[in-house]
């Protein structure tokens, strides 16, 4: 099957984009909320809601949207680790 026969099928069935670049970035946000302490209970309760909406996105893929408390954790765990990449470069 063609790219284009692919995308003219899911059109046909409603979905407009396939959303693969959010669900990178849940796996991603997955990944370093793990590598914190995963004893806390906050932070397991932040697993618990990514992977929540993650799984609502791959159910409905074109009527999710990012939630704002996922974006804004999202955006703290990316300043984390490129503060934590410049402090390596330094040394």
């Amino acid at each position: 099957m063609g790219l284009t026969l692919l995308k003219k099928r899911c059109r046909e069935l409603g979905l407009k984009r396939w959303p693969y670049r959010k669900l990178k970035s849940m796996d991603k946000l997955l990944q370093s909320i793990e590598s914190v302490d995963g004893q806390d209970p906050q932070v397991a309760k932040a697993v618990d809601e990514v992977k929540t909406h993650k799984k609502l996105m791959l159910l409905a893929p074109s009527e999710t949207q990012i939630e704002v408390g996922i974006k804004k954790f999202r955006q703290a765990a990316y300043k984390f680790e490129f503060k934590s990449k410049r402090m390596l470069a330094r040394t």
